[in-house]
């Protein structure tokens, strides 16, 4: 009876490891197919790269949790799809990995997933986009874009029209109850 109970014990905890694993399998495919395709080619050499996680320009983050701009310049939690969208509208070349930023907390959530690796300069050692001659100056260009693409302005547009609409319709006379 109690070596029964010592098997029981094992066999469920090597399904718990087991379905632990799968689901760790699952994730880490299901983030590949979301960035697949939006690195065509990575280079097999990534040291002339920079990166650049979400958390160093989201505006609700401290610098003691990895925010490296200035809050007003910040925004409220970029992706690492904005951040790749930005750089290669700007003409850099981005590279998108499956990594977590050191710092964060929360490392089962997806929305805080992925690195973006930016080429500055070219194998000539010349900068690729004049006004963005350093990673300073990146973060801060990241920064005042991010808020401006069109999948960030369909979001705040559609949130502000149900609460303008919601505001006018609670206005109800007081009464005074005897």
């Amino acid at each position: 009876m109690f070596t029964n109970f010592k098997t029981n014990v094992c066999c469920s905890f090597c399904l718990q490891l087991a379905m632990c694993f799968i689901l760790t399998e699952i994730y880490h495919l299901l983030f590949a197919k979301i960035i697949g395709g939006m690195a065509a080619e990575v280079p097999a050499n990534l040291d002339g790269y920079l990166c650049i996680y979400p958390a160093y320009l989201n505006g609700k983050k401290t610098i003691a949790e990895g925010r490296r701009i200035p809050r007003s310049k910040a925004c409220d939690n970029p992706t690492f799809t904005e951040i790749r969208d930005v750089c290669a509208a700007a003409g850099l070349k981005p590279v998108v990995e499956n990594k977590l930023y050191p710092r964060e907390l929360y490392r089962g959530d997806v929305t805080y997933r992925g690195r973006v690796r930016v080429q500055l300069r070219n194998t000539k050692d010349e900068l690729i986009n004049e006004q963005i001659p350093d990673k300073k100056a990146l973060l801060l260009h990241l920064g005042a874009m991010i808020p401006k693409l069109k999948t960030r302005m369909q979001k705040s547009g559609a949130s502000g029209d149900s609460g303008s609409s919601q505001s006018h319709g609670k206005k109800k006379s007081q009464k005074k109850r005897r």
